[in-house]
């Protein structure tokens, strides 16, 4: 599976497949995802796209293998072109307290926030926290705000 998840059209296949499979067969596929480095199928062009439909379609508890990844690498994924992608799917999953550790690392540890809101791919996360907050769909945190350096 893994050679079909990290090619062009491969990838599509196992998509289609966590869209439309029986349960049991999801539940098939996800283990053998879970036996994978999920950081290297998050960074790849093609299998970044089976992680997402992942966290599309599975429940909460499938998909927590990626959701806990995602939150040990965030240094990492913040300012990868796949990696925020993910990110920003596993921000609309989240339970109140992951979500909480994501939006804290992105915007209030050390200059991250500064360093992501000027990044390529960072400012995309910036924006869907934003996002998030407007929606009303925040973690317990009163406000998202940052702290700026003038603060």
């Amino acid at each position: 599976m893994l050679k079909l998840t990290k090619s062009k059209y491969g990838c599509r296949v196992i998509q289609k497949a966590f869209e439309f499979a029986e349960r049991d067969q999801r539940n098939l596929l996800v283990s053998e995802l879970k036996n994978q480095n999920v950081m290297a199928l998050i960074q790849d062009q093609n299998a970044n796209h089976v992680i997402q439909r992942c966290l599309d379609t599975l429940d909460y508890q499938q998909t927590l293998f990626i959701t806990k990844r995602v939150i040990q690498k965030l240094d990492t994924l913040c300012v990868h072109a796949y990696g925020c992608r993910v990110i920003q799917k596993v921000l609309l999953i989240a339970s109140a307290k992951e979500q909480s550790k994501i939006i804290k690392f992105i915007v209030f540890e050390e200059d991250n926030f500064h360093q992501y809101i000027l990044d390529q791919f960072g400012n995309y996360l910036i924006q869907s926290i934003m996002a998030l907050e407007e929606a009303g769909e925040k973690p317990a945190d009163d406000q998202i705000k940052p702290k700026t350096k003038a603060s």
